[in-house]
């Protein structure tokens, strides 16, 4: 009799657990199904990024024309996309690719908080064409020569873009360097 009865107990447990697993899978797989007319989210999630990013574009642009309008100076626009003004034009030596460069500056916002200077930070020193700073400084460089000074502002795809510096640059943020090149080797 004893027997007879754990054999029962064990089958009774055993149905139960069939029941929960068959009611638990049976519950899952609805969950996860998704009607045929249904809208695919990640669709939804990709649109919306997209039109997130046209508007934080369209954002930087206006900010941009509203910096250049309040400057006492015009600034230059070039067809990779930044602007720039000769505060001086420096001597003869040209920077080309390959050169080591080191520049002192400020870095600024558009509504003119400094961000970054070589005060702080020292000079910065690269050389060009490595890639070794912001693209657009990278590029902007070799359009002037040694002992310049000028004012690069650079739009974020040329900046820090998306993702800003991580430190104390945001996210889709135009800077404006002000240079003066103090070497070129």
């Amino acid at each position: 009799m004893g027997l007879k009865r754990v054999i029962i107990i064990l089958s009774a447990l055993c149905v139960v657990a069939l029941a929960i697993y068959f009611v638990w899978f049976n519950n899952k797989s609805n969950e996860a199904q998704i009607p045929s007319n249904a809208p695919v989210v990640e669709e939804n999630v990709q649109d919306q990024m997209l039109e997130l990013n046209k508007q934080m574009i369209s954002k930087e642009q206006a900010d941009i024309a509203e910096y250049i309008a309040e400057q006492p100076y015009k600034l230059t626009k070039t067809d990779e996309g930044y602007w720039f003004y000769i505060i001086e034009n420096g001597n003869d030596r040209v920077i080309k690719k390959n050169d080591r460069v080191c520049i002192s500056y400020n870095l600024e916002f558009l509504d003119g908080t400094l961000c970054y200077s070589s005060e702080e930070q020292g000079n910065k020193c690269f050389t060009v064409g490595q890639r070794q700073v912001e693209k657009g400084l990278d590029e902007a460089i070799s359009n002037f020569n040694d002992a310049s000074e000028f004012v690069l502002l650079l739009p974020s795809h040329l900046a820090h873009g998306v993702s800003g510096d991580r430190n104390r640059i945001p996210p889709y943020t135009p800077i404006v360097y002000i240079i003066n090149v103090v070497s070129v080797e």
